[in-house]
Order: structure tokens, then C-alpha cells, then sequence
């Protein structure tokens, strides 16, 4: 868990990169200007790891991933903005709670949908698994 807590704290990535953090209660963001219907939070805060973060904002952020060589939509709902952090994380909770499954193997996080139809693939980098997606300003799956 402080391994999480430490890379969303002080290992930089870009907006491409979403980590799957099992640990997470929610999917947060650090950059406002990613969210589609954002809303914003006054005196909220949310336990990341082993410490507390300002949540500023909530709202959906829309990612475009490569399946298999077709492009699809993974909206990720009521994610959290916390401008402090600095990696973007997919919480795992959300995963199972939508009905999805993830198996961890070779390196790799699938997330399958129900079907057993594969929805994404997170790869390890730099210890952490990483979901390589590009955010779209407009909104097909959700989170």
C-alpha cells in the first residue's frame, strides 16, 4: 500500500498513464481540464495510501484504449480530482464492482468484461501496472 501511496505521490506520469491501484476507493485524477462534467468539492479530502489528499473536483473522464487494434471508450466515473497527486489511478475496487474481472499474470493486468471479452490490458512499468490511454473531451464502457 505505501508503495501506491509513494508513486502517487512523487513519481511523475503524463495523462496517458493510469495505474490500477487495488488499494484505491475511487479512480482519481490530477488535472481538471481531463474531466467532462466536472463538479466542484469544498473541504473534501480522500485517504490515499497511507495518507489524506484534497479532492477538489468530481466528474467523468472519458479514455480512448487500443483493443486488439480497434479503438473503445473506457469512461471512468465520479473520478476524484486531486491536483497533488501525480499519477492518474484506476481503483481496483471499481473494476470488481462493475462486474469485471482482472488477472494478473506475465507482467500484465486483463480486465475482462462478464463475456470473458477483454476490455483492457495494464502493463508493468516501473513496478506499478500502467494502462496506456489517450482522455477525450467527449464522451462504451464505464467504470
Amino acid at each position: 500500500m505505501s508503495a501506491i501511496y509513494a508513486s502517487a505521490l512523487y513519481a511523475d506520469s503524463d495523462e496517458t498513464e493510469w495505474t490500477i491501484d487495488t488499494a484505491a476507493t475511487d479512480h482519481f485524477c490530477n488535472k481538471k481540464e481531463l474531466f467532462q462534467d466536472y463538479k466542484e468539492l469544498k473541504n473534501k479530502s480522500a485517504t490515499l495510501g497511507e495518507g489524506n489528499t484534497v479532492t477538489c473536483g468530481i466528474g467523468n473522464v472519458v479514455l480512448e484504449i487500443n483493443r486488439n487494434g480497434e479503438k473503445s471508450r473506457l469512461i471512468l466515473l465520479n473520478d476524484l480530482h486531486a491536483p497533488h497527486i501525480r499519477r492518474n489511478l484506476i481503483s481496483g475496487r471499481l473494476i470488481d464492482k462493475a462486474g469485471l474481472t482482472a488477472v494478473i499474470r506475465n507482467k500484465k493486468i486483463n480486465v475482462n468484461y462478464p463475456s470473458g471479452d477483454e476490455m483492457f490490458i495494464a502493463s508493468l512499468k516501473n513496478n506499478f501496472y500502467v494502462l496506456q490511454a489517450k482522455v477525450l473531451k467527449s464522451s462504451s464502457s464505464n467504470l
